[in-house]
């Protein structure tokens, strides 16, 4: 019985020290992207990319002068979802060059691969009016700004979207699905979250956000209430990862697309919240959002 027991216990203490990969084993990585940003007035440029595993860091830009790589005075910090981005104007830095970014984590520096890049002064338009309604959208739109939304749905056989070209197609914004009440789905919606948002804003588009939203199957008040408040601060914790809003960001945006709380095995709904719940639910979510968020 002793035998049986110690075999057990080193059983146990085996199962619980396996090694996991985790962020503090996995190897360190930093994308790096660098383009021309649409803008009114003075050309733009936006550095950007992602650190994996998710962690914030101390990132600078480096360019080559031919010689040596030297440090610039570009610097940021990734926030805790890896994300890190540095927007200057085009006089700032050197019209073509060679550049990359440097993570440094505790004493860690981790470098990027190197970039080449040149300056695209036809990214400017002469004021907001122009930036925002070009002539040839303005027909289409009846002079509406133009935007779209985005989830994983956009990115067939996990391919990137191409949001340059949807800038020069007259899209102006945006609205990427940063979180989802269901985890599976949620999961899914932070491998293109980042990166969306990034690439985006990079190529001149304002970005908002949404939650997709499911309503609880109870016609209590109280219950519906606390479920609304938790999804909001789902969404609230995300954009936090995020580093906050930015001057390109929008307000948060409710997905809300049916009053279906119960289906079969189906799929086919069979009960639904009523009205006056739904518009209990809708309401607490946005005030939690605006009373957390500002905006």
């Amino acid at each position: 019985m002793k035998r049986l027991a110690l075999l057990l216990a080193v059983a146990l203490t085996c199962s619980i020290f396996i090694p996991v990969a985790s962020a503090a084993t996995a190897k360190t990585s930093i994308s790096f992207e660098v383009q021309s940003t649409p803008n009114a007035g003075e050309s733009l440029v936006t550095f950007y990319g992602q650190v994996k595993p998710a962690a914030k860091g101390s990132v600078v830009i480096s360019s080559f002068d031919g010689v040596a790589w030297k440090v610039t005075s570009l610097k940021t910090t990734s926030t805790s979802s890896g994300l890190w981005r540095i927007t200057t104007v085009a006089t700032a830095i050197k019209a073509e060059g060679q550049y990359k970014a440097t993570v440094t984590i505790g004493k860690k520096k981790t470098l990027s691969k190197p970039a080449n890049f040149k300056v695209d002064n036809s990214k400017t338009f002469a004021d907001s009016n122009a930036l925002f309604i070009t002539a040839e959208t303005s027909k289409l739109t009846g002079g509406r700004i133009q935007g779209s939304d985005v989830s994983r749905w956009q990115h067939p056989n996990d391919k990137p979207i191409d949001f340059k070209k949807m800038f020069d197609a007259g899209m102006r914004f945006v609205l990427i699905k940063a979180s989802d009440a269901q985890e599976a789905a949620d999961i899914e919606t932070m491998k293109w979250l980042v990166g969306d948002r990034n690439a985006a804003q990079a190529a001149g588009l304002y970005t908002g956000m949404y939650h997709f939203a499911y309503l609880p199957n109870s016609e209590d008040s109280e219950y519906v209430i606390r479920d609304a408040k938790a999804q909001a601060q789902k969404v609230i914790w995300r954009l936090a990862s995020l580093g906050g809003y930015n001057e390109r960001d929008l307000p948060l945006a409710l997905d809300l697309e049916n009053n279906c709380v119960k289906k079969n095995k189906s799929g086919v709904c069979i009960k639904t919240m009523s009205r006056s719940m739904v518009t209990l639910w809708a309401e607490t979510w946005l005030k939690t959002i605006e009373e957390k968020t500002g905006r």
